[in-house]
């Protein structure tokens, strides 16, 4: 009887429950609200059920929102792939697109395997949409698995360090609502794997992307001249006011001119790009995905 008061009063006075009362409660002892004595043992039975019951019914809440969470990801990282541009003045080998926001967005949230998933699945169903694109889709799967491998196992690591002993505390004591990661932490993650992932894709450009396009797509005018000349055609047409890369490289004499002056800056100006689009994702997707 006494814990049915014990509801009532919850009801009526809309108790709100600390740290302290909750280790009470599951221990079967709530003298410190309405009365006193000792809860019998089918009351605190009764007690520890509902909670595991609750906590089942959270996570399987919680996971149906990661997969679906997760699907959204797979559907925008496809239609930004799709949406890929050109900017102007530069070869039409370097394309600008920012599908890996999404890949990125569903690592923070979910965890870094389901961000690999995104990135399979995504370049999958691309594959479907544009065959002929094979090179890039292989040159794509390594570069932004990398990518989304760093920052997402960065960040776990970060959390471990002093710099975030407070940043935990606080999680701890509930002054904010509930996330995995800092803002610090999942930052200097996708600023790193941003570098890293950048260095590498000099790295697949020549032992990926080109050899595949050189081998097999020949004959649709990706060879070593045709390539090399859109490079030139591109570094000819700066404007005035790049003129200072024309100062440090006067002219494109070879490849590797060419993917120093367009390659590299642009493969990093994408994914910070990127990673800036994802963090604002995560705490915006994490609030939701873990709200009581």
């Amino acid at each position: 009887m006494r814990y049915y008061q014990y509801l009532s009063k919850e009801n009526n006075e809309n108790i709100v429950y600390d740290d302290e009362v909750e280790k009470l409660q599951r221990k079967g002892s709530l003298n410190s609200l309405s009365f006193n004595g000792e809860l019998s043992d089918e009351e605190n039975a009764f007690i520890i059920l509902g909670d595991e019951d609750a906590k089942a019914d959270k996570n399987t809440s919680g996971l149906r929102k990661k997969i679906v969470f997760s699907v959204i990801c797979i559907i925008i990282s496809l239609l930004l792939n799709i949406g890929k541009f050109t900017i102007p003045n530069t070869p039409a080998l370097v394309q600008m697109e920012f599908s890996a926001f999404p890949e990125l967005a569903a690592t923070l949230v979910v965890n870094p395997l389901a961000g690999c998933l995104v990135v399979l699945i995504k370049n999958l169903l691309y594959y479907f949409v544009s065959p002929n694109a094979v090179a890039s889709i292989l040159n794509k799967i390594i570069l932004d698995i990398l990518f989304v491998l760093i920052a997402g196992y960065g960040s776990k690591l970060l959390m471990k360090t002093k710099g975030n002993k407070r940043w935990l505390k606080n999680r701890e004591d509930n002054k904010f609502p509930y996330r995995e990661y800092s803002f610090v932490s999942v930052f200097a993650s996708g600023v790193i794997s941003t570098g890293i992932t950048t260095v590498a894709s000099v790295f697949t450009l020549k032992y990926v992307l080109l050899p595949v396009l050189y081998r097999y797509f020949s004959d649709k005018g990706f060879t070593p001249e045709n390539i090399f000349k859109s490079y030139q055609i591109a570094y000819e047409g700066l404007p005035k006011a790049a003129s200072f890369i024309k100062s440090i490289f006067p002219i494109m004499d070879s490849l590797k001119t060419g993917v120093i002056v367009y390659n590299i800056p642009l493969t990093l100006l994408k994914y910070f790009i990127c990673t800036v689009l994802a963090i604002l994702t995560y705490f915006l997707a994490n609030s939701i995905i873990n709200k009581e």
